[in-house]
């Protein structure tokens, strides 16, 4: 069942939301842009990321699956094993971080390709993808064992575009140090995390 009452000035992928993509987006809005805002250590998040979905695809179905994650792994029920998620259907909160990451991917490399987004959409939203791989790594991952393969190929990836804005555009270092900062700051708490869960 789809929200159709929604005014057509409103973004193309903000039009005939379903319940549940509205309700997630408003979670992710209200709840997950703030503990952004706190993870980061930057007001600036609480506001750019809502802002942002609003007026990119990429990073609305980005928010969309973290919103789902966020959800599901402050839920009151035991966390499942790998082999358990894997033997069993995904459930409801699953499926729909999936879709919506596999969308946001999708839809930002369609932009790229048609030149139609920056390198700064591309390092946000590197960033929101981290979160999602995370989230997934620490509900599918037992105790001990470290940071899921594609939260750090994510932060690398992220850092190569900045190294690589740095010597195309000496300039593009104030612009995008915002980004540099976050990702820079979410390397470091996931060593921290690293060190931790090798530690027990």
């Amino acid at each position: 069942m789809s929200i159709s009452t929604q005014p057509t000035s409103l973004p193309l992928h903000l039009r005939n939301l379903t319940h549940a993509e509205a309700a997630h987006y408003d979670y992710f809005r209200l709840i997950c842009a703030q503990d952004f805002a706190l993870s980061l250590n930057s007001a600036l998040w609480a506001t750019l990321l809502p802002q942002t979905a609003h007026r990119e695809p990429s990073i609305y179905h980005a928010a969309l699956a973290i919103a789902a994650l966020s959800k599901d792994a402050y839920s009151p029920r035991p966390r499942l094993s790998r082999d358990t998620i894997a033997s069993s259907n995904c459930n409801f909160a699953t499926e729909f971080a999936i879709t919506h990451y596999n969308l946001a991917i999708r839809t930002l490399n369609g932009a790229l390709k048609a030149g139609s987004a920056c390198a700064e959409l591309a390092l946000l939203a590197c960033i929101l993808f981290i979160y999602v791989e995370a989230f997934q790594g620490c509900r599918m991952g037992g105790e001990g064992e470290g940071v899921p393969h594609l939260v750090k190929a994510h932060i690398n990836g992220g850092l190569a575009i900045v190294r690589s804005l740095k010597l195309r555009d000496p300039e593009a270092s104030t612009k995008i140090e915002y980004l540099e900062t976050a990702l820079h700051h979410t390397r470091n708490q996931i060593e921290q995390l690293e060190q931790f869960s090798f530690g027990l």
